[in-house]
């Protein structure tokens, strides 16, 4: 994913990524959720490389993935993807 594309997924899921109190930015809650998806890492080590604990870790990445759901299914009835 180019940085650009990365921007742009940022933008889209501001509003829903924002929507709980974890004081992580964003960009981080986006990189996090999308690296723990594509890899096999452990919660741990992908904490690690982050700079993140475990627990809030867990917690971000808990509370990203319905959002980014969300978002995908109210663009699919938009007839946006």
């Amino acid at each position: 994913m180019s940085r650009q594309s990365f921007e742009n997924l940022a933008c889209m899921m501001a509003t829903y990524l924002n929507s709980n109190d974890s004081g992580v930015p964003v960009q981080t809650k986006l990189l996090l959720t999308l690296w723990t998806l594509a890899n096999v890492d452990s919660f741990r080590g992908i904490g690690d490389r982050l700079e993140m604990k475990r627990a809030l870790h867990l917690f971000v990445y808990y509370q990203s993935i319905p959002a980014q759901f969300n978002r995908i299914h109210q663009m699919a009835n938009q007839g946006r993807i």
